[in-house]
């Protein structure tokens, strides 16, 4: 009884799905850690495109800045105080502007601007920007009261350069404080804005992304590729040992029939020998 009770309860019992458990799990966690590896290597190399071209960002717009402001400085509250309009024909700026153009020719920048410490856009090689006022947080404002150089990586689907209209571009913009120690506190007079293109740079970013992005796809396949091989065995074998067990304890339910049945026919044969003993004396 006890075997036949194994063996009922074996062929009632289903073995745990290894293989389809696994694939599935597997799957999906391999997914998962190759989404957050691609999404954690496409924020580094964007940043390092921002800390590469900020570095030279700040060295063009030093330069410029060390160029414009020494001519530009006198200029500067004068034309805090004067409307879009006299800007553009102030001989001042007109004269800040050539120098500016004849500086940044065959250079990435595409853009420069000058802003007071209230935000307001006393210079832009772009004259419809001139007298332009910045909301209190932007990002000059931040430069000019921490001394620090703010950079920001964007897309512009147009974008107003110096050359002109230009489409689908990135452009890395900083923004940096304009150092003149003859005013008073932090001995930043002005924020300089400049416009980069990192246009090829973001291009070769983003195909080192897609090379990144297949080479992890496949580093991942290959060991999910090798840890389903090595769990499709384990269950193989585990199927096999319960096929040899299942075949043992038909076996010794067989067995045990074939007793069962042996201990029945010599009961039955000892009773049959103890009636007929009886029946004799009690003739006698």
């Amino acid at each position: 009884m006890f075997y036949r009770a194994m063996r009922t309860a074996n062929r009632n019992t289903k073995l745990f799905p290894l293989v389809k458990y696994f694939s599935r799990t597997s799957l999906v966690l391999i997914s998962i850690v190759a989404m957050l590896l691609f999404f954690t290597y496409r924020q580094q190399t964007i940043q390092t495109l921002i800390s590469h071209g900020e570095q030279a960002n700040v060295v063009l717009t030093q330069a410029v800045s060390n160029t414009i402001w020494p001519e530009f400085r006198k200029f500067a509250p004068v034309a805090s105080k004067l409307n879009k309009d006299e800007l553009s024909v102030h001989p001042k700026l007109l004269a800040t502007n050539q120098l500016v153009l004849s500086y940044i020719d065959k250079t990435p920048i595409l853009k420069v601007k000058i802003f007071d410490l209230n935000g307001k856009t006393i210079y832009s090689t772009d004259f419809s920007q001139l007298a332009v006022q910045k909301p209190a947080d932007y990002g000059g404002s931040v430069a000019a009261k921490t001394a620090l150089v703010i950079s920001e990586l964007s897309h512009r689907e147009k974008f107003s350069a110096v050359s002109g209209e230009l489409f689908n571009r990135d452009v890395v913009s900083s923004y940096l404080p304009i150092r003149d120690f003859d005013v008073g506190g932090m001995g930043v007079a002005g924020v300089i804005e400049v416009y980069f293109d990192v246009t090829d740079q973001f291009a070769e970013v983003k195909n080192r992304q897609t090379f990144a992005f297949f080479f992890i796809v496949i580093l991942l396949l290959l060991l999910y590729t090798s840890l389903y091989l090595i769990v499709k065995r384990a269950d193989r074998i585990i199927q096999t040992q319960a096929i040899s067990l299942r075949q043992s304890l038909k076996k010794i339910e067989e067995k045990n029939i074939q007793l069962d049945q042996q201990k029945a026919y010599f009961e039955s044969a000892g009773d049959s020998s103890g009636l007929d003993s009886s029946g004799f004396n009690s003739g006698l």
